[in-house]
């Protein structure tokens, strides 16, 4: 901000260079950069993830610009009243052309990057909507058909074009030039930080229906991990956007009480960066989760787990290892039925929080299996059925051995509709050999 201090604009440099560094860090340890490279299957993760990365690296590049300017102006001697002398920063209205015109452009990256930013968070928004509705309601099409995709389309051509166009109204008076972008890019997170409230609300609901309809505790863990991480997010961004809000209206007062009191400015300001650069980094946590748990590739392989496919469908066992030792795909169906909106729905939810197919397909088969007669035995053949690997050869659980199908897991969750009485006989046999 031009009439910053250039100590907290050093300090507000620091914040988004840790912050950068942090992402890199963790990108590298996720894949080693590997989500970097565009995919077709993953486009559009990849675009957002792009985004991210920009947004944090332009916002630098704006803090760079204006500590260069701060320093290189640095501080006078002002007189305030016909007794009073204060030492303040150089005000703008002191720089040299060069400065001005410098800091004039590093305001245009601050807008495209703030456009950038409402952007991602509005995606975010919009695609948990349209993920819950396909889930819940088993709604047909993809995220490309839904409406939130439609809405997110116009949602950023509008922020994006007001943030540019908001910059672009007042470029002489460079106090009045901020004021604009704040005063536009507060609102805006304003309003999305009031529309995300929602989600706050209804995903302790999705996490218990969730484990209601059979999810196993890798895809429960990932949705309580989504739901802690997204509930500091949200407070992250809601201190960035009264921050910034109070700036930003503060200045079209007459007094500016707030933007004239060096301890409030700085306050706000710092609080805003801060919290700016601690959504995204929480951004690229959520997108890019790590699985800090042990699993079956860091001691061997251990024993398989599988699920029956619905009405009857063989399922053919597969080796492939994604990221960290997860499975990228344990079972395939022979006949797939990806194209179901149940299905769909989950397939979404895995790959937005990076939980194994394997898991998601279990999911899918204990609601089909639900409305099964067959499936509601108490010894059928339900979710968590240990089979034994067997090198890529078609596993058909109608010719399995009834122990092998009747076992199950202790960790199933799933509990047949009806009560069922069960008599449990234990027969010993006593041997006592002679001597």
């Amino acid at each position: 901000m031009c009439h910053q201090t250039p100590t907290s604009q050093l300090l507000a440099l620091l914040v988004c260079v840790f912050g950068l560094t942090y992402n890199t860090y963790h990108i590298w340890r996720y894949d080693r950069f590997r989500c970097l490279r565009f995919t077709k299957r993953d486009a559009f993760r990849w675009l957002i993830l792009q985004l991210l990365n920009l947004s944090t690296v332009l916002l630098l590049t704006w803090n760079l610009i204006m500590v260069w300017v701060k320093y290189s102006e640095w501080y006078t001697v002002i007189e305030t009243s016909p007794t009073t002398m204060e030492i303040l920063p150089l005000p703008h209205q002191l720089w040299s052309a060069q400065k001005a015109s410098i800091t004039r452009a590093a305001y245009q990256i601050l807008a495209i990057t703030w456009g950038i930013l409402l952007t991602i968070h509005a995606e975010e928004s919009l695609y948990w909507a349209y993920l819950i509705q396909a889930i819940r309601r088993r709604a047909p099409g993809t995220w490309f058909q839904s409406l939130q995709f439609k809405a997110w389309l116009v949602v950023s051509a509008f922020v994006l074009c007001l943030m540019i166009g908001g910059a672009q109204i007042e470029t002489t008076d460079l106090l009045e030039m901020e004021a604009n972008i704040f005063m536009i890019g507060s609102c805006f997170a304003a309003a999305l930080f009031l529309s995300s409230i929602w989600l706050l609300l209804v995903f302790p609901r999705f996490i218990a229906d969730s484990r209601r309809q059979g999810a196993n505790p890798q895809v429960v863990g990932r949705l309580e991990y989504f739901r802690e991480l997204n509930v500091v997010r949200t407070a992250f961004r809601m201190a960035y956007a009264v921050s910034f809000l109070m700036l930003a209206i503060d200045a079209r007062t007459d007094s500016a009480y707030l933007n004239n009191s060096a301890f409030w400015l700085e306050c706000l300001y710092m609080t805003g960066i801060f919290s700016i650069t601690a959504s995204s980094t929480i951004s690229t946590l959520i997108f890019l989760p790590i699985t800090r748990t042990p699993d079956a590739s860091a001691t061997g392989r251990g024993a398989v787990f599988v699920r029956p496919a619905p009405h009857g469908k063989p399922h053919r066992f597969s080796d492939k290892v994604g990221p960290h030792g997860h499975g990228g795909r344990g079972l395939s169906d022979t006949d797939s039925d990806a194209d179901t909106p149940q299905k769909a729905g989950w397939d979404l939810l895995g790959d937005r929080l990076r939980i194994d197919k394997d898991d998601v397909e279990d999911l899918v088969a204990s609601q089909a299996g639900g409305n099964n007669a067959a499936y509601d035995l108490p010894f059928a053949a339900t979710p968590g059925t240990q089979v034994v690997r067997n090198s890529g050869d078609l596993l058909d659980f109608h010719q399995a051995s009834n122990a092998i199908n009747q076992f199950r897991s202790p960790l199933d969750v799933s509990r047949p509709n009806e009560p069922v009485n069960l008599n449990i006989v234990v027969v010993t046999n006593t041997v006592v050999e002679d001597d």
